[in-house]
């Protein structure tokens, strides 16, 4: 059983690989310079507060976060699980993310919460976050409400991904909450 997990989630991902080679074009994931990005803002933060991220897909960004960030340092990652560049099902992109993130969560204070973000924000009542990073539906008013709620939080950092003409809603709430004070490549901070 698990090997065929396995073989599966390698097809997907090599899939996924290929449709990147030939359209030049990345589904769902931060570049190495977008990464390098993220842990140099996470390396600089003067608050204690956990890291959020709201839009966990497969994992990468999550990783590239722990490379950067103490491991007493609360990540909390926040998905519904309902879509992934691969296809995969829900529960099978739940398994495998769970997977991928097995040693940050066991040994880098990460905790992967499977919820709508809606229900998360409402229920969220811990430390005020440092960052929090937004990466789920890039549609404008999903993004719109993610930034509102990140900057009620008083987060000392609020940034996200995919601000670029292939998602032109967060283009516009992005600008709307005041602009990018910084960005690299797609990578924005308010």
């Amino acid at each position: 059983m698990k090997n065929k997990f396995v073989r599966k989630l390698l097809r997907s991902y090599t899939r996924q690989c290929y449709y990147e080679a030939i359209t030049n074009r990345s589904e769902g994931e931060i570049s190495i310079g977008e990464a390098r990005f993220l842990g140099n803002l996470i390396s600089n933060l003067k608050t204690s507060g956990p890291i959020v991220e709201i839009g966990t897909h497969l994992g990468f960004s999550t990783l590239a976060m722990c490379l950067f960030k103490d491991d007493a340092r609360p990540l909390i990652t926040v998905d519904n699980f309902c879509w992934n560049a691969l296809g995969l099902k829900p529960d099978m992109q739940f398994r495998a993310v769970s997977k991928i993130l097995s040693e940050v969560v066991d040994n880098s204070n990460v905790k992967i919460v499977r919820q709508e973000k809606a229900e998360f924000y409402n229920s969220y009542h811990g430390e005020t976050p440092s960052l929090i990073f937004l990466d789920a539906d890039h549609r404008y008013q999903p993004t719109a409400e993610d930034i509102r709620w990140a900057k009620s939080t008083g987060a000392e950092v609020v940034c996200g991904h995919d601000y670029c003409d292939l998602w032109p809603g967060v283009i516009q709430a992005v600008e709307e909450a005041g602009g990018c004070k910084n960005i690299v490549e797609t990578l924005w901070v308010l």
